[in-house]
């Protein structure tokens, strides 16, 4: 009987449809299509629509006919919204929700074919939804699907840098503006790069030039030879 009611109402849409249409010039209102802040809810109820189609030609008869409209207009719901990130704009997270707990319960309901499965279905699509929305997640496929904001990362304190995978993190923080040397190295200054002290050296050159007749004796006495001592006749 909700076979044959089904197939009489969309046969009357239909010509009704060929009745009202008219021979006339296109405007751009009409290849304008549909609204863009209308075209969520027909992309819903066009699923929905597939759905009970489906279901009317699968056996079950009304019953599997509610669960294509349910199951049709959920999924359809979910990849919109994944696709779309501005669509259901200042109620997104509403969204999510109710579209995760209908698809939950319809795939529950039409798994196990009992009213066990639909609660369950429905409890574990609209709460794993509303968690993952309060607690964020670092998954992109999961905040696709959920709504989820990414989870913030820990901040890092300044002076210090994030270790790698597979290095240990222990060790004195490094201040800004220093330099570490490699490991294996050695830091100490070899003797012959240390710079001279210049105060050593104008010193020096300061008392040669307060003494000159004593460098010059010095020098003349460096270089004289000893005297022979005189042959006794």
């Amino acid at each position: 009987m909700g076979r044959r009611l089904i197939t009489i109402i969309l046969c009357a849409s239909c010509l009704a449809v060929q009745g009202f249409a008219k021979d006339r010039d296109a405007t751009a209102k009409d290849v304008r299509g549909v609204p863009k802040g209308h075209r969520y809810m027909w992309a819903v109820l066009g699923g929905a629509a597939l759905g009970a189609g489906i279901g009317v030609i699968a056996p079950g008869g009304t019953k599997s006919a509610f669960k294509g409209l349910l199951l049709g207009g959920s999924a359809t719901s979910a990849f919109y919204l994944a696709k779309h990130p501005r669509a259901a704009s200042g109620s997104r997270g509403l969204a999510y929700v109710t579209t995760n707990t209908v698809l939950g319960t319809s795939l529950g309901w039409t798994l196990c074919d009992c009213g066990g499965g639909a609660w369950a279905g429905g409890l574990i699509g609209g709460g794993g939804t509303a968690f993952f929305q309060a607690m964020g997640s670092h998954s992109r496929d999961v905040r696709k699907w959920t709504g989820a904001s990414a989870q913030p990362a820990p901040p890092i304190q300044p002076g210090s840098t994030a270790p790698q995978s597979g290095t240990s993190a222990q060790g004195p923080p490094i201040q800004p503006g220093s330099t570490t040397p490699p490991s294996g190295t050695n830091t100490q200054t070899p003797a012959t790069t240390q710079p001279q002290d210049p105060n050593a050296t104008t010193d020096t050159q300061d008392s040669n030039n307060a003494n000159p007749g004593k460098n010059t004796t010095a020098k003349n006495t460096r270089h004289q030879e000893p005297k022979k001592p005189p042959l006794q006749q």
